[in-house]
This record gives structure tokens, C-alpha cells and sequence, in this order.
């Protein structure tokens, strides 16, 4: 059987030469925690609020095991501060099953330290499969190198669902958040990658004219990975390669979502690039969705290919706003070609909004663009978008040798003339252009329509962030905009899916038919008076001197971006800082701590306020109670450790004296007992599994007595 768990910390106040294994018996630096081989199920704890000098490193006698982590974290109240100094934060190597949370992450400036803040990195042979890697409310800054840098190198050898979340990455010299693997003709080293509600700003890079630096977001060698709800803004302001860098972005990768996301002032010390999205040389089977560019360097949404990639093909862009990009390069939309033998095939393009006015440092952009490069582009599909075009800035530019298809748009300038640039020929009407090609006629009928979309505070260009994009008071349809039932109904025309939302959330189709632009009008769509509510928060128990998480749920619209807020009067048995929350995204957690050797009964209230401040309160008891368990070490102790898959629990029940074991459940929230189960067998160590298919989603306590020992451990089960 497997050794218990054990939990350390680390504490300022601590001593080296103590066990760590409690917050009065603590260590004091981080060298107690390398000179360790940590086990599966171990916990790391630093204390909160306070700085700890050094860097930690953990590779394969550490963790490695799936589904039962090894956790670094803080505990009391706030986040610890790891100061690596010069050297890397916290570099992890040939291991998996780590999880790291509630943390800062801090280097001596991104001109003096020369290394990366988190780095995940494997090179074992024989294309291994490595999991469970979990980096989450987390912030990484001042490093000379990567925010957070997650690669593997060897083969197929890759990560299996990796988890980024709420991460703040920023001022850090190369990148913020990148994610890569060894580049193969064949599959994909990573796989099912989730980067959510990830902030990544202030990334200048470097001027090496060899390599992208100063990315925002870019994940590359991935099979299936969702970027949603992140923002990467003013990055890249040193890159001098010409081929980079961008907000959020892919490349060599396969059925890559990126939704609910803002790209902002990301920029470039190049010709090339500073771009909002981008989905890159040999992207496949990809969307980019739901998303707000504005103000970028380079355009608002690229969609390419380069030399010796793989096929670029099927990919989607719809549904997104962008807002005065392509200041320096590109297009609102741009699509490019590297090399004559690469393979680029099918992009559907359809239900954008794009609006752009001149810009002196690229007098040749515009809304929507085709670079001219190489060609053999095919299956270029462009529908149901809206194109605005101010000071004479061309609405489209297609160069001679290159085609799309445009069917259903809306074309619409102002402050100059009407310039639709298409095979080396200027059209100055839609009329005209319709008259001289196949865009703009479908089955024989024309389609398209040159008009004042009529969209609320158009022009402007509002920061979301950290509300949702959908927040933004601007680019809707006005009650009479020509943009209402006119669009193209894709799906029975083309036999394309236009998805069941808009950008702002609300239902597609919603009126008498489909709209054009990034959104449908409703005239039942109303502003948000819904609150979002605190699921599975119950009354709760705990043995006194103890940390327990008590995990809930947050429904609502954009959980994403409820904020959480602790209403409690500090008192004896929790003084102030012993209570946290920690998440931002629909599970949260409330962090319990206890002051050393108090019992008692305390209410506490979590307070959840949407972007609309719109809120609502959940309130619970604590009853921190004694138990018969006794300081480390002395004998007669019982430790107790439950872990469930939701159909069963495993106790582990270690050190106490031999004899059979009487075993109760009690349920929190009905303040009763609900299960009871004998073991007549039972050496000094003894695993035992008992049945919970039978009980509710909630908090339970379990209770094990053999002879005179007594110990109690929380049980959360969640359906």
C-alpha cells in the first residue's frame, strides 16, 4: 500500500531543522523542499503574504504520478512571493502529476535575470505520455526569458491535459505564455490544452532578428486546446523579426478553439505582425471566435501560412470584432501565403465586424486583406460580414492571380471614397464590382448592400478587460440597421453551420433570420438582471488546527468574470487572513484556517458580484471541533486520509493500534449520519473503501475510531 500523504510548510518564522510537516513545526527556506523526493499527494505549502528567496526545482523522483498531484501552494492568508532572483522561479523536468497554484512568481527584473519564470519540460524517449500538469492563480513576472514556458522535446513525447488558469504573466522579457513540442510531420507531441482566463501583458522581447520574441500567447504542436477569456495586450514593442509577435496565436497545431478572448496595442519594432489573433502555418480544423482586436500593430485576425508546414486547412473565423488595427501592417483581416508549394485550403470567414480608418504608418490597409505573396490560396469564403471603411481606406484589397468568395456582406465608408481593390482593379461601387466578378451573386441573385450599418458607438474602441468582451457598450445593431434578417442563411445555402450565438451571447438566428455582422439584434435582449448564484456552498465542519478547501460553483452568464468577495468579522477562532478564496472562474474555492488549538462555531458569507454588479450572497456555519488526534510522532495517533472518484472512497488510516474499525459518514449540510460500515480485520495499516455512489453532490465528514483512536477527515463529492 502506498504511503499517507504529507503536507509541509514553509514559513519565515520557521527552522530548517523541523519536520515542516506543521505550520508551527514549519521550515524556513525553500532548500528543505529541493533536497526532498517529493511522493504522490504531497502538498508544499508557503506561507501567504510572505517572501521566500530561491528557486524551486523538481523532476522526476518528484510528484510523477497521474490523478494524484503533488500541490505547491500558499496557506494562510494571501499568496507567498517566491523571489528566484537571476535564476529561473520554478522549473520542473521529466515529471507530471504537479500542481501549482496561489502563487507569485517574481525574478530580480527582465534586464537582470536570465532565465524563465515556470518551465515545464520533458525529453524522455519513446514518445511518453506525461498528465495531470495544473499552473493556476498564479502570477510570473520580472523574468529575462518566458513567463510560463511548457514544452516537450523529443519525439511524441508530449503533455495530456495540461491546465493554464488565471494567470497574470507580465513583464517578462521573451514571452508570456508558451506552449510547444518537438515539431513532427506526423501527430502532435501535446494534446487537449486548456489556457483559460489568463492575463498576458507587457512582453516586449528582444531585437534578435533570428526569433519571434514577445508573444503574448502562442501554443503550437497541440492536438485540441481551448484559449478562452484571456487578454494579451502591449507586447512585442522590441521584436525586430519579421514573422511575429502576436497577442494570441497558433501554429502546427489541430482543432484549436480560441473564444471570449481581447487582443490589444500589441506591436512590433518590424515591418511584420503586432497582430490580435492568428491562426498560423500548418493550422487545421481551428476557430477563432467570439474575439475583440483593436488598436494592434499588425492585423486584427491573421489567418496564414508559411514555408514547410504542414497543410493549413478548415479553419473558421466569426463572430469577432476588431477596431482600427493593422496600424503599421496587415488588415482588420489579413490572409497570406509564404511559399508557392504550401498547402492552404478552406477559410471560412463569416459574421465579422471590422471597422478601420487611415493610418499613416500603413496607408495601404484596410478592413479586409489578401497579402500579396505567394499564391494558391483556395476555398476562401467571406460572408455575412460587416466592412467600414473611413477616410478612403480600401473596404477590400485582393491582388491580381489571388480569389475569394464574398456573398452577403455589408460594405459601408465614410469620409472618402468607396475602394474595393480586387486582381488589380479598382471598384468604386458595389454595383460595379458584383458586374465585373462572381462576388456578391449567389445562385444568380445578388447579394450584399452598401448602407450605414447603424451600430451603437461605432468607431470607438473600449477596453473589456477583465469583464468579457461581450461586455463592450458598442457594435450592436440599432433598431432599424440594415444588417437585421439580412444576412445569408449559410447553412441552407452554402451548408455551413453559423453556430447558435453572437458575439454578445444572445441566441442566432433571433428575429425573422440571420443578421450580418458579429451581432444578431433582438428586441427582447435586455440588460443583465440576472445575479449569479453560489452553488454547493454548505455548512461545513472541520477538526481544529487544520487548512480545509470547501469548493463551490458559481452559475452564471460569464462565471469568468463574477467576483468573490469574504464577509466575515475576524474573531479568536478565525482572525483576520485565515480565510481565502481562491479562483475566479466557475469552481472557486473558500480556504478555512483555524487559529492553532481553537474550537468553536463561526458564519461566514460569500458575496458574488457579476460585471453588471449584479449580486448575491451565500452565508454557511463552521463548526471547527476537537478531536483525539494528537501532535506528530506520538504513538496512538490516527491519520486519516480520504480520496473519492465519486463511486467509492479510499481511507487511509495509518500509525493508530490494531483492531477493527468503526467507520461513519455524516452529512454537513443534514447534520445527520448517513453511512456506517464495520471492518473486522484490521492490521496497524490498514486501506479500506466504502461505497458513495449513493450520496449527493455536498460535504461530508468521516469519522474512523479503532480502539481509543478517533480521527476525522472532510469529504467532498461533487456530480
Amino acid at each position: 500500500m502506498p504511503a499517507l500523504a504529507t503536507t509541509y510548510y514553509v514559513s519565515p518564522a520557521g527552522n530548517d531543522a523541523n519536520s515542516g510537516k506543521s505550520p508551527g513545526l514549519a521550515w524556513k527556506t525553500v532548500g528543505n523542499v529541493n533536497s526532498l523526493d517529493l511522493r504522490p499527494g504531497d502538498t508544499v505549502l508557503f506561507q501567504g503574504g510572505e517572501t521566500f528567496n530561491g528557486n524551486l526545482y523538481f523532476d522526476a523522483g518528484d510528484g510523477n504520478a497521474q490523478d494524484n498531484p503533488l500541490v505547491i501552494s500558499s496557506y494562510g492568508g494571501g499568496r507567498a512571493i517566491l523571489n528566484a532572483g537571476t535564476g529561473f522561479g520554478i522549473s520542473v523536468y521529466n515529471t507530471q502529476g504537479i500542481h501549482i497554484s496561489d502563487l507569485v512568481v517574481m525574478g530580480s527584473g527582465m534586464n537582470t535575470n536570465l532565465k524563465n519564470g515556470i518551465e515545464f519540460y520533458i525529453d524522455v524517449a519513446g514518445d511518453k505520455r506525461f498528465a495531470d500538469i495544473v499552473v493556476e492563480r498564479v502570477e510570473v513576472k520580472e523574468f529575462g526569458g518566458v513567463g510560463v514556458r511548457i514544452g516537450a522535446w523529443n519525439g511524441l513525447t508530449g503533455y495530456d491535459g495540461l491546465r493554464l488558469e488565471d494567470l497574470k504573466v507580465h513583464h517578462n522579457l521573451h514571452d508570456g505564455i508558451l506552449v510547444y513540442g518537438y515539431p513532427s510531420p506526423f501527430g502532435y507531441p501535446n494534446k487537449d490544452v486548456v489556457i483559460r482566463g489568463c492575463a498576458s501583458y507587457q512582453n516586449p522581447g528582444i531585437a534578435d532578428p533570428k526569433s519571434i520574441k514577445g508573444n503574448g500567447i502562442v501554443i503550437s504542436n497541440t492536438d485540441r486546446a481551448v484559449i478562452e477569456y484571456c487578454v494579451a495586450y502591449e507586447n512585442g514593442e522590441a521584436n525586430v523579426h519579421c514573422g511575429g509577435p502576436g497577442g494570441i496565436w497558433a501554429y502546427d497545431a489541430n482543432a484549436i478553439v480560441i473564444q471570449y478572448c481581447e487582443s490589444y496595442r500589441n506591436k512590433t519594432a518590424s515591418t511584420c505582425d503586432g497582430l490580435g489573433f492568428d491562426l498560423d502555418g500548418g493550422t487545421m480544423n481551428s476557430i477563432i471566435q467570439y474575439c475583440y482586436s483593436h488598436d494592434n500593430a499588425g492585423g486584427g485576425y491573421l489567418l496564414g501560412q508559411y514555408a514547410n508546414a504542414k497543410p493549413w486547412r478548415n479553419n473558421v473565423c466569426r463572430y469577432n470584432i476588431s477596431v482600427n488595427d493593422g496600424r503599421t501592417n496587415a488588415s482588420g483581416i489579413t490572409l497570406f501565403k509564404g511559399s508557392p508549394e504550401s498547402i492552404m485550403d478552406s477559410a471560412l470567414i463569416y459574421n465579422n465586424t471590422i471597422y478601420t480608418t487611415p493610418s499613416p504608418s500603413n496607408p495601404t490597409h484596410g478592413a479586409f486583406q489578401i497579402t500579396e505573396w505567394n499564391t494558391g490560396m483556395q476555398n476562401i469564403f467571406v460572408h455575412n460580414n460587416i466592412f467600414v471603411a473611413t477616410g478612403g481606406t480600401p473596404l477590400v484589397s485582393v491582388p491580381a492571380k489571388y480569389s475569394a468568395f464574398f456573398a452577403g456582406n455589408l460594405y459601408w465608408t465614410s469620409g472618402g471614397p468607396f475602394v474595393i481593390s480586387y486582381q488589380g482593379k479598382t471598384y468604386n461601387s458595389l454595383e460595379a464590382w458584383r458586374g465585373a466578378t462572381d462576388n456578391e451573386l449567389l445562385k444568380g441573385l445578388a447579394t450584399g448592400t452598401t448602407a450605414d450599418p447603424r451600430l451603437s458607438n461605432l468607431g470607438t474602441a473600449p477596453i473589456a478587460w477583465p469583464r468579457t468582451v461581450s461586455s463592450i457598450d458598442a457594435y450592436r445593431a440599432r433598431k432599424g440597421s440594415p444588417t437585421i434578417d439580412n444576412g445569408i442563411n449559410l447553412k441552407s445555402t452554402v451548408g455551413i453551420d453559423q453556430g447558435n450565438r453572437d458575439f454578445f451571447g444572445i441566441d442566432v438566428p433571433s428575429e425573422n433570420g440571420y443578421d450580418i455582422g458579429a451581432h444578431e439584434y433582438s428586441s427582447t435582449d435586455t440588460a443583465r438582471n440576472k445575479p449569479p448564484v453560489i452553488l454547493q456552498l454548505r455548512d461545513t465542519s472541520m477538526a481544529m488546527s487544520t487548512i480545509l478547501d470547501v469548493p463551490f460553483r458559481i452559475k452564471d452568464e460569464s462565471p469568468y468574470r463574477v467576483r468573490c468577495e469574504i464577509e466575515h468579522t475576524p474573531s479568536t477562532l478565525f482572525p483576520a487572513g485565515s480565510i481565502g478564496l481562491f479562483g475566479s472562474g466557475p469552481m472557486q474555492t473558500l480556504r478555512l484556517q483555524p487559529a492553532t488549538g481553537e474550537t468553536g462555531v463561526a458564519e461566514i458569507s460569500v458575496k458574488a458580484t457579476d460585471e453588471w454588479d449584479s449580486s448575491s450572497v451565500q452565508r454557511l456555519r463552521v463548526t471547527v471541533g476537537k478531536t483525539t488526534s494528537v501532535e506528530e510522532g506520538v504513538l496512538g495517533a490516527c491519520l486519516l486520509r480520504v480520496v473519492t472518484d465519486g463511486q467509492t472512497a479510499t481511507l487511509d488510516v495509518n500509525d493508530g493500534p490494531a483492531g477493527p474499525v468503526q467507520c461513519e459518514v455524516y452529512s454537513v449540510s443534514l447534520a445527520s449520519l448517513v453511512l456506517r460500515q464495520r471492518f473486522d480485520a484490521a492490521p496497524p495499516i490498514r486501506t479500506m473503501t466504502i461505497p458513495v455512489a449513493d450520496l449527493a453532490s455536498g460535504v461530508y465528514v468521516v469519522r474512523v475510531q479503532r480502539n481509543g483512536c478517533v480521527a476525522t477527515s472532510p469529504l467532498v463529492i461533487w456530480r
